[in-house]
């Protein structure tokens, strides 16, 4: 059912091939030493995250985009209460992290949740040691368990297809009135017939928008950012012109820059961002979903009416959409739904599209052609005496003779 992936490690015998990557080499979780963040809100723990660090995580399965959120951190190691590969999921999470190099040890329990944040502790194995006393001790996680890991999660495809059918079914349930009519989504009359471009913050996010750049140039869509999706679109010289999300993660500068700011609260109407919007004193909309802000995102550009609806920073891949969890997997397959043929991932974007020549581009070209030409005859003697420069006598002369001889020194002329 998965799509098989490439091993974790490659003796150099088949399968490996020539044009196939190596994997990096994997830290040994031993000796690290280092301060420890402390978090079960992963992109809360990513903000405060330094080179170095030790990250404290509780999260089964983590999936690729957490993981990506730690790499572009730096951290010595990660450790993690909960079992980072169950075998349940793909295990692509703890797959990426083993790769950029980072140590991972899980397995602590919730002890490991109770040490102070910048605590020092040591790393040796699989053991947290704080003042050389053992503090908890976890289960070093290497290539061969992940190896295991993920091929129980392929034989195991098809139940977990069952649970992504199951969740979709309760979410249709609960969330029909948003998803089929846009039922309580903020109206977006500046989407209404213009292209939409939904960015969410992925460490491919940067990429993408590069190889977006001459769509977006030719296009001009509307930019709506997810969350801290909004200072990746800033990054990349983007201004956002809606931001929807908690809004907890988005940088003070993108939440003044003008945009419309639409606040995701949960069914409950709570929000951790909602209490920092409001001391901002920036006007906001509110929407009130259980769905994750990204498919959010989706639903409310197809249901502002854009008349294509560009995904950057999205899962693409069926591994990639079950692997961050069943009911993100659901709420993503009924935003697809909504959206039908809409909806465009933005790898296919440069593969579909060619940009147009411009007016300018034409005006350009022909002026740099007459400019050509009119260097090409003030160098020879016949476009200098018909345009009447050079030197006198050269006029002179070229004036007192009949015309075949004319072409005759010209040509003689060019020879030479």
């Amino acid at each position: 059912m998965w799509r098989e992936r490439m091993p974790l490690s490659c003796s150099g015998a088949p399968p490996c091939d020539d044009d196939r990557v190596s994997p990096k080499p994997v830290r040994a979780p031993e000796k690290i030493e280092g301060p420890v963040r402390v978090d079960r809100d992963i992109r809360a723990l990513a903000r405060r995250l330094e080179p170095g660090d030790i990250a404290v995580i509780d999260l089964a399965d983590i999936d690729r985009e957490s993981a990506e959120l730690l790499i572009a951190r730096k951290p010595a190691a990660v450790l993690d209460a909960a079992t980072a590969a169950t075998g349940r999921l793909p295990a692509l999470g703890s797959t990426a992290l083993l790769e950029a190099g980072i140590a991972l040890v899980d397995g602590f329990g919730t002890d490991i949740l109770e040490l102070r944040e910048g605590t020092r502790v040591h790393v040796d194995g699989g053991v947290a040691r704080v003042d050389d006393a053992e503090f908890a001790e976890g289960r070093p996680v290497t290539r061969e368990h992940l190896e295991a890991a993920s091929t129980q999660a392929r034989e195991g495809a098809p139940f977990q297809l069952d649970a992504v059918s199951a969740a979709t079914s309760e979410l249709l349930t609960r969330e029909h009135a948003l998803v089929l009519d846009g039922e309580g989504l903020p109206a977006l009359e500046k989407l209404a017939g213009r292209p939409a471009l939904v960015i969410a913050e992925r460490a491919t996010t940067p990429e993408a928008l590069t190889r977006l750049r001459p769509w977006i140039r030719e296009a001009r869509p509307v930019i709506v950012a997810v969350e801290a999706g909004a200072d990746a679109a800033r990054a990349a010289g983007l201004t956002p012109d809606v931001i929807i999300g908690p809004l907890e993660s988005v940088s003070g500068e993108a939440l003044a820059s003008g945009a419309q700011l639409v606040l995701h609260l949960t069914q409950d109407g709570r929000s951790a961002g909602r209490t920092r919007a409001e001391e901002l004193g920036t006007e906001h909309s509110t929407v009130v979903s259980s769905l994750p802000s990204v498919p959010l995102a989706l639903l409310l550009a197809g249901h502002g009416v854009a008349s294509v609806v560009v995904a950057a920073g999205t899962d693409e891949s069926l591994e990639e959409v079950v692997d961050g969890g069943r009911n993100s997997a659901a709420a993503l397959g009924l935003a697809r739904l909504a959206l039908g043929d809409r909806l465009v991932s933005a790898s296919a974007v440069p593969r579909l599209t060619r940009p147009r020549i411009r007016a300018w581009q034409l005006a350009l070209l022909v002026l740099a052609a007459l400019l050509a030409l009119a260097v090409a005859l003030l160098t020879t003697p016949v476009g200098q005496a018909a345009l009447g420069t050079g030197p006198d006598w050269l006029k002179n002369l070229f004036g007192a003779l009949p015309k075949e001889e004319l072409w005759s020194i010209s040509a003689t002329t060019s020879y030479l």
